[in-house]
């Protein structure tokens, strides 16, 4: 049987290795994988902290609906593995409510996976009263990438890029591949092209304080966003129309999801 390797860390991961797969231990917010969690701490007890484990305690968050049998094998590997003097589990959106000052809250926490709606009171997470939604971060990623095929935009992801040129307005983009690239994984290509489309979102994307028409939408100044490969996007309404499911399931025209929330 073969000794997995892992590369930790954004550093590590730009650089594209063969037949290496993107890997995450969680599902759902919940720890999955267990080697790969302890392999994460490793890293980060020894690359992120250098410190001893057992001279410091730990605190940890976790979601409000992670399962006992969870709880308890973190747990046991702070203790047992890493031998830490003392070790507390708290949920999330109590951390954020307790972070604003206050211990009843409704808490929305929106992810790369789903959104969540959290009650809290006096502490105390309402397991009966989360409500969750598929709604989130790769939701608007998905959307994203739909448009930009809608729009011929080809998405180059950095390891592929070795040089560009500078163009004037108007002229095709002018770039050089990179030679020699080893043959990586689908899962390594399509991480690369999310951490692009990632920061595509971040630069252009809006949301509008009020519902707004397409004429409303027109008036506002479009974003320009200038890709790896120097291909400039100049957006418009879809700056606002790809975060306003969020906001508006039932109104919006769901592309990924059918068109049903």
């Amino acid at each position: 049987m073969k000794t997995q390797k892992y590369h930790i860390g954004t550093n590590a991961l730009c650089y594209p290795r063969e037949k290496s797969e993107i890997v995450m231990p969680l599902k759902d917010g919940m720890i999955e994988n267990w080697d790969q969690c302890e392999a994460m701490l490793d890293y980060v007890y020894t690359k992120c902290l250098s410190v001893q484990s057992n001279e410091h305690p730990v605190m940890m968050s976790e979601v409000a609906w992670n399962k006992v049998s969870i709880r308890q094998k973190t747990c046991e590997i702070m203790f047992e593995k890493y031998k830490v003097p003392a070790f507390f589990l708290c949920k999330n959106a109590v951390l954020a409510a307790f972070a604003s000052g206050r211990s009843t809250a409704l808490v929305l926490d929106s992810g790369a996976v789903q959104t969540a709606a959290i009650p809290v009171h006096d502490g105390y997470v309402l397991q009966n009263g989360i409500v969750k939604s598929p709604l989130a971060g790769n939701f608007l990623a998905a959307q994203m990438r739909e448009h930009l095929k809608e729009t011929n935009v080809e998405v180059v992801p950095t390891y592929k890029i070795a040089s560009k040129e500078l163009v004037k307005e108007g002229e095709p983009p002018k770039w050089t591949p990179r030679k020699n690239i080893p043959s990586v994984s689908s899962s390594y290509h399509n991480y690369m092209v999310d951490n692009v489309i990632e920061d595509l979102m971040q630069h252009v994307l809006q949301v509008h304080d009020r519902p707004a028409t397409d004429e409303d939408l027109n008036m506002i100044p479009a974003n320009n966003f200038e890709f790896l490969t120097a291909t400039m996007l100049c957006s418009g309404q879809s700056d606002f129309k790809i975060p306003e499911p969020l906001f508006d399931p039932i109104g919006t025209n769901l592309r990924i999801l059918g068109g049903i929330c």
